[in-house]
């Protein structure tokens, strides 16, 4: 999972292809999907992917959504960004009953 943000080990983020190409389409910066992964409300794994989901409540395109934002960890200090989007109202309500995302 990682996220706890003390500075012994610092962690590199690498960015998937997919990953920079949803940042331009979706209009989102990279310092807000780091923003997302530091400080989310909650963190998840996903059983479908594979992949740790970071999910924040915060300002997107003018209006409060939840941004969730797929990762993986290789080692202790490297983070690849597999994906970022914006949730659907009830989306993740969706997912953690399916028990596709389990709390971390």
């Amino acid at each position: 999972m990682i996220p706890s943000n003390g500075a012994s080990n610092p962690v590199r983020f690498k960015p998937s292809q997919h990953f920079l190409e949803r940042l331009e389409s979706r209009h989102i910066d990279l310092e807000t999907a780091e923003e997302v992964f530091w400080r989310a409300d909650d963190y998840f794994y996903d059983l479908n992917t594979g992949n740790y989901v970071a999910v924040k409540l915060m300002d997107y395109r003018g209006a409060e959504r939840e941004v969730a934002l797929a990762y993986n960890i290789a080692g202790n200090d490297e983070v690849t960004f597999v994906t970022i989007h914006p949730l659907k109202p009830g989306q993740k309500e969706r997912r953690i009953q399916s028990n596709r995302w389990h709390k971390l």
